[in-house]
C-alpha cells in the first residue's frame, strides 16, 4: 500500500503561533499527514504529540524543532555537518540527533537532512539569469569555472559531511532513517557524483536518498545533472521525495504550473516512497488541494 501524501507545515507555519491552528488548516484542506519542518518550535511539537494518532508525521524536516528564536530562522542549514569548525559540526550532529528523537516520539518514518556546503561564490542566480537570456555560452563559462574551483576545495567539507552522515546512521541505527535531500545549488553538498558516496556511507537500514524534484530541476537549469540522470541512478535508494513544482527562476511552487513532466519522471518513484508536498506559502488554498489531486492521480502509474 502507497504511503499516503503528506503536506509539509512550510506552507502556513509561519502563519500561525500554535501548532493546533497550523495542523487543523491544513487538515480543513484536507490533508492529514505531514512533514514537520524547521519553524516549529519544541512546544509545537509537544502540542502536535498531543494529536495522536488522529493524524500521520510521515517525516520532520531537520532541523525541527528550530534550535533558536526567531522562528523565521529555521533552516536545514542552521548548522552545517561540512562546516571547518568542529564545533559546528558537533552542534550540527546533536540537533539532528533530537530532530530524529523527536522523529520516534511522533512515529514519523524518516528526517530529511541538508549535508552542507562548500564555501565558495554562489553564481547561481547569474547562470540562471543568463539561462533564461539565451546567453548559454557565458553561462557554461562560469559553471566550468565554478565547478574546477570546487573540486580545488570539495575534500574537507564532503569528509566533514560524510563523517557526520556515518556518525548519525551509527547513533540512531535505524530507529528513523536519514533522508539525504539534493540540493537546489552547486555550491551545495552533495552534488550528483557525491551522493553516491553518501549512499555508501549511510547503509539502507539507515537510510537513503531523497530525491526533491523543484532542486533537481534548477540544477539542470544550470547545467548541472538533471531529473533522469539523478533518478535513474539513486532511484533504487529513493527513501522519499519533495515535490513541487517551478517557475523561472522559483521552486516550491504548486503542481498546477505544469512545467515538471511529472507523467515522464513517476515510472522512478516506487510505490514505498514517501510523498511529501514541499510548497511554500505563496500558493494559495485551492493550489494545496489541486496540488495533492495531481500528485494521488501520478502516483496511480
Amino acid at each position: 500500500m502507497s504511503p499516503s501524501i503528506a503536506v509539509s507545515t512550510v506552507w502556513n507555519a509561519l502563519r500561525h503561533e500554535n501548532a493546533q491552528a497550523i495542523i487543523s488548516e491544513l487538515q480543513d484542506l484536507g490533508f492529514n499527514s505531514f512533514e514537520l519542518n524547521v519553524h516549529l518550535t519544541e512546544s509545537m511539537l509537544e502540542e502536535i504529540e498531543t494529536m495522536l494518532p488522529d493524524i500521520n508525521i510521515a517525516t520532520l524536516h531537520n532541523y525541527c524543532p528550530l534550535p533558536e528564536y526567531p522562528r523565521d530562522s529555521g533552516s536545514g542549514d542552521f548548522y552545517r555537518f561540512s562546516s571547518p569548525d568542529p564545533i559546528e559540526r558537533r552542534k550540527a550532529v546533536d540537533m539532528t540527533l533530537k530532530t530524529a528523537e523527536w522523529a520516534s516520539r511522533l512515529g514519523a518514518k524518516a528526517i530529511v537532512l541538508h549535508m552542507g556546503q562548500v564555501e565558495m561564490k554562489n553564481n547561481h542566480q547569474q547562470v540562471l539569469d543568463l539561462r533564461l537570456q539565451g546567453r548559454n555560452d557565458e553561462a557554461d563559462e562560469i559553471v566550468r569555472q565554478d565547478l574546477a574551483y570546487r573540486e580545488t576545495i570539495i575534500k574537507p567539507y564532503l569528509d566533514a559531511a560524510l563523517k557526520s552522515a556515518s556518525k548519525l546512521a551509527e547513533k540512531i541505527a535505524g530507529d528513523v532513517l536519514l533522508g539525504i535531500e539534493t540540493r537546489l545549488l552547486y555550491t551545495e553538498i552533495p552534488t550528483f557524483d557525491e551522493m553516491e558516496l553518501f549512499m555508501q556511507a549511510i547503509p539502507p537500514s539507515a537510510g537513503g536518498y531523497w530525491h526533491d524534484f523543484g532542486h533537481v530541476h534548477m540544477l539542470g537549469l544550470v547545467g548541472i545533472a538533471g531529473q533522469e540522470e539523478f533518478l535513474s541512478r539513486y532511484s533504487g535508494r529513493m527513501l522519499g521525495m519533495h515535490v513541487h513544482d517551478v517557475t523561472g527562476k522559483h521552486d516550491h511552487r504548486p503542481l498546477t504550473l505544469g512545467t515538471i513532466d511529472f507523467p515522464r519522471l513517476m515510472k522512478y518513484v516506487s510505490p514505498d516512497v514517501i510523498p511529501v508536498l514541499e510548497i511554500h506559502k505563496t500558493a494559495s488554498a485551492e493550489e494545496m488541494v489541486k496540488s495533492r489531486e495531481i500528485l494521488a492521480k501520478l502516483m496511480q502509474h
